[in-house]
């Protein structure tokens, strides 16, 4: 088995056994988020139309923390991410009648990038995240994610000594 499909079995996993195993873990959410400005604009830019580029997040925790798994997928530079996350949740209004409508998510995630087009690049990638959470209903929401990733494939791509890269995204979360 080569090194990236052991590493990402690895980290499925461990995703699997904290989840299954924590007793602690009763809640749980996924998320579909994708970036305006990447779906507008385009990644370039001399980009004549946009691009989709989203991430797909599935997690596991408590009332207060989240542990979770992702991917990101942007096709249109080759692009795709995959890691885990931990998010430190806070309550912006902590008495609610029903439920907790917004939340304020902290926290870091690691994982790896692969760039398929011209080499093929496996690199470590960090980021630190922060979100923006409204809940519509007692399971449905609205998320504004920002990022702040180091992207290791920046040099390797493009010659580029800044890899630190500032990202925001929107999208919906179901939550149980």
């Amino acid at each position: 088995m080569c090194t990236k499909q052991y590493i990402l079995c690895s980290m499925l996993v461990s995703f699997i056994l904290n989840c299954t195993y924590s007793h602690a873990q009763k809640k749980g959410m996924v998320s579909f988020v994708l970036d305006p400005k990447m779906a507008i604009h385009g990644p370039y830019e001399h980009s004549t139309n946009g691009e989709l580029d989203y991430i797909i997040r599935v997690a596991c925790g408590t009332d207060r923390y989240e542990v979770g798994i992702f991917t990101e997928q942007f096709q249109a530079i080759h692009y795709h991410g995959y890691g885990m996350f931990y998010n430190y949740k806070f309550f912006l209004k902590a008495k609610t009648k029903d439920y907790i409508r917004w939340e304020l998510p902290i926290g870091a995630d690691v994982g790896f990038i692969t760039r398929t087009r011209n080499n093929q690049i496996f690199e470590f990638s960090f980021a630190l995240n922060g979100a923006l959470r409204y809940y519509f209903s007692k399971h449905w929401g609205v998320e504004c994610l920002s990022s702040y990733r180091y992207r290791s494939d920046f040099y390797e791509m493009y010659e580029a000594n800044n890899k630190m890269k500032f990202n925001f995204y929107t999208g919906l979360q179901y939550r149980w």
